[in-house]
């Protein structure tokens, strides 16, 4: 019974449609994940003395970032949203690598 019922949806999506769906559903997932990530990772590498300073200063950069990126997405030029997205998760990804390790160790 709720097969027939949604048999008519499926056939006016394509591959493609699937496709932007699932990519973009992980990437918000991912995104998430990574907020989350850096609350945890800004709280353990901070002193206490300075740890909401941090934590308060990082979130308002989110913030900020999440107000101009629908604004990036507007832009007249269509590849140019999906270039500067790009270029920031990689730039993230390669400042996240030279992020000091503290597991068994004592100081940063």
């Amino acid at each position: 019974f709720l097969y027939n019922n949604f048999e008519h949806m499926s056939e006016g999506f394509s591959f493609r449609t699937i496709l932007i769906i699932v990519l973009s559903l992980i990437g918000k997932c991912a995104v998430s994940g990574a907020y989350n990530i850096s609350y945890i990772y800004t709280s353990e590498l901070y002193p206490t003395s300075s740890r909401n300073t941090a934590l308060i200063f990082f979130t308002c950069f989110g913030s900020i970032s999440s107000l101009v990126a629908p604004q990036i997405s507007e832009l007249e030029w269509k590849p140019l949203p999906q270039i500067i997205y790009s270029i920031t998760a990689i730039l993230s990804v390669f400042s996240v690598m030279y992020l000091p390790e503290r597991y068994k160790s004592h100081h940063i």
